[in-house]
């Protein structure tokens, strides 16, 4: 049984008795937990139906075939209706829209461990939260080099770093919203750049990070007086993401956060794959910043955060109002904020027992696989995974904490992924690459993160990613096994 919020819609005789005075107290108790099974469709209207017709293994890409959870697909129209005051001001639509929004930060903080809700900044995308975060680091560092130029022990001049220019750190396997853009920044003469490498099953090494922290800054610079607010680091920031969204590689991003404070250099972590998948404690962490994704755990498209630490000192990327404690201009989605809000108290509620049964799942794809195809053809798991998991980490529901529960990607010697893909694409929903970078050309190629891992092309154009969700049945998993090993075994007869 799992422990889930629901959300009724209030009936017209409802909406019309409350007007549009309806406070969020009003739609916070419409907002219920209940337990039920979350593979029963509910015929009353308390819950949109769960029904597939197809296969659906990637919920990387989004949490079901809904757009949100289903539950809360109800929840914005309702506030469109009945909070549609602007929250910057102070009438009564004003307050009531910013009581539902404060809720709903609230609800986020609490998701993270955050030690203030204002530490919540909402915003539009994970892209928008990652450009923040890597603009504001590089502003905050031009106006603190502004303002100690007179510093003259300090010296932000190195041979690989140009004395007006930031320098910022990352690794090889980041989204395309935080390496793109910094070769767009680069291309403008704004920063410079470099990235780590990964080893074989995708996962950064701490020390390359300190490494290339060492690199790139000089060994007279006196840390201490940087972090009391004296001199200028040559570095902006280091930004490693806490998971890979292809093979499902966490991170050490807590042992990354300690090393970026020791040289006195802000870290930012883009959690947008862990979030509804594994435990996100931001102050075990220790990132200056994190980025989090409403999509990837069952809130609408559109909506996502930025975290922000308290006395973190970052530019804003918006200008112009105050909202967002003077972070973010621009009015406030609140329909979608509250969502996201919702979705958080869901994943809150029922984490430990969704990442139990992702990874049972995971295990019995892979065990499918192995079983229809491990001895026609050779397989190969990419990521931090043995080939003892299924029995070890699987199937008893024991979560690693090295890998994400969800993930799954492996190559089938003898194919071309995308073929294949194309070919079951109304039957099975699945990808060769990151969806938010893959296209739509159907090419056989190798991914970036693939390739930064060592994988060769004969072996990683055949690569696979999975991705099983809250929402994902055995019965899917076994169909998805059936479907792929029939279709590689009628390719090798013909």
């Amino acid at each position: 049984m799992h422990c889930r919020c629901t959300f009724k819609t209030p009936s017209d005789h409802e909406i019309q008795g409350r007007g549009a005075s309806t406070c969020t107290s009003d739609w916070m108790r419409l907002f219920r937990l209940e337990c039920h099974n979350p593979h029963i469709s509910r015929s009353n209207g308390s819950y949109a139906a769960v029904s597939y017709s197809k296969c659906y293994n990637k919920f990387n890409k989004k949490k079901h075939l809904h757009c949100c959870f289903p539950q809360l697909t109800p929840l914005p129209l309702s506030i469109l209706q009945h909070h549609f005051g602007n929250p910057s001001s102070i009438h009564t639509y004003g307050t009531n829209s910013k009581q539902a929004l404060d809720t709903a930060r609230n609800q986020v903080a609490a998701l993270i461990n955050a030690p203030h809700p204002s530490s919540v900044i909402f915003t539009s995308c994970g892209t928008e939260s990652d450009t923040h975060a890597i603009w504001g680091a590089i502003t905050a560092w031009k106006k603190k080099k502004t303002k100690n130029h007179a510093h003259k022990n300090i010296t932000t001049t190195t041979a690989n770093n140009d004395n007006d220019i930031p320098h910022i750190i990352t690794s090889t396997i980041e989204h395309p919203a935080v390496l793109e853009y910094l070769k767009s920044l680069e291309e403008m003469s704004l920063i410079t750049w470099s990235a780590v490498g990964v080893d074989s099953k995708g996962v950064v090494n701490a020390q390359d990070v300190e490494a290339e922290l060492v690199k790139y800054c000089p060994q007279n610079i006196n840390y201490s007086i940087i972090k009391e607010g004296g001199g200028v680091n040559p570095l902006a920031l280091v930004t490693i993401m806490h998971s890979n969204n292809e093979v499902g590689s966490i991170q050490p991003i807590a042992e990354i956060s300690t090393i970026c404070k020791k040289y006195g250099v802000l870290f930012h972590t883009d959690a947008a794959q862990s979030i509804g998948k594994t435990s996100i404690d931001i102050q075990s962490l220790g990132a200056d910043m994190m980025t989090i994704v409403g999509h990837k755990f069952g809130a609408p498209k559109g909506i996502a955060a930025l975290y922000i630490a308290p006395g973190t000192d970052v530019g804003s990327l918006l200008h112009g109002g105050s909202q967002e404690f003077q972070r973010r201009a621009g009015t406030e989605n609140i329909p979608y904020c509250v969502a996201l809000g919702a979705a958080c108290v869901i994943v809150k509620n029922e984490l430990d027992e969704t990442m139990k049964h992702m990874c049972v799942l995971r295990a019995r794809l892979l065990d499918g696989m192995k079983a229809a195809l491990g001895d026609v053809v050779p397989l190969h798991i990419h990521g931090p995974i043995d080939d003892d998991d299924g029995d070890k980490n699987g199937n008893n529901g024991i979560v690693s904490n090295c890998r994400l529960p969800n993930t799954l990607s492996i190559s089938i010697s003898c194919i071309i992924a995308s073929e294949l893909l194309r070919d079951l694409k109304d039957k099975l929903a699945a990808s060769s690459g990151a969806a938010c970078h893959s296209g739509h050309s159907g090419g056989a190629t190798v991914s970036s993160v693939l390739r930064a891992m060592g994988v060769g092309e004969e072996v990683g154009v055949g690569t696979i990613r999975f991705s099983v969700g809250r929402h994902t049945t055995e019965d899917d998993v076994d169909r998805g096994v059936e479907l792929i090993s029939g279709y590689v075994l009628d390719k090798m007869m013909k």
